[in-house]
């Protein structure tokens, strides 16, 4: 789940109640909150652990090692080239 922590549309309470759901019933998942983004992700920082958290979440549930050059950990620096 990512989520903008100013978003207006879909507000983090609900994807909170969201998540605690599926932490309640054994589903694998993982929440990412966005400081200062709203429905939609503008920082450069965060369109980038959004789509390496995506990347992660295809590695995790198909198995499979895609993009090598893509850093699993959301945290992880970019390639510099």
């Amino acid at each position: 789940m990512l989520q903008g922590a100013d978003d207006f549309i879909c507000r983090p309470d609900q994807a909170t109640r969201i998540v605690d759901h599926l932490a309640e019933r054994g589903v694998w998942h993982r929440f990412l909150l966005f400081e200062g983004e709203g429905h939609d992700f503008r920082k450069a920082d965060s369109v980038r652990r959004s789509l390496s958290a995506e990347v992660a979440l295809y590695r995790e549930v198909l198995g499979a090692h895609i993009a090598p050059d893509v850093p699993a950990d959301t945290d992880a620096p970019t390639r510099a080239d």
